[in-house]
């Protein structure tokens, strides 16, 4: 879209800090689910279990929380999406 080029897709990923990675340290995202070698249509079976372990250790996580603090600890995380610190982009 931006350079009417497919070839330009890691560029513009970059430049829009879509990659996996950036989402994380920017707080967009809680955890990355690694995908297999070649990526998660290679290997179905391996990409359900990630996806399956990934789901219940955030479920471990959350079960010791109390409601309100999960409640509070994800408004603030999506308040503050919409704040760029350019700290946060280095």
């Amino acid at each position: 879209i931006l350079w009417k080029d497919g070839a330009k897709a890691d560029t513009a990923a970059k430049a829009l800090k879509i990659h996996s990675k950036e989402l994380l340290k920017l707080g967009i995202v809680d955890n990355i689910i690694e995908e297999p070698s070649g990526g998660a249509h290679r290997d179905a079976k391996l990409t359900a279990m990630n996806i399956k372990d990934a789901i219940l250790n955030s479920m471990a996580e959350l079960s010791e929380l109390d409601p309100p603090a999960i409640s509070t600890s994800r408004y603030d995380k999506f308040r503050r999406m919409g704040i760029f610190n350019d700290e946060q982009a280095r």
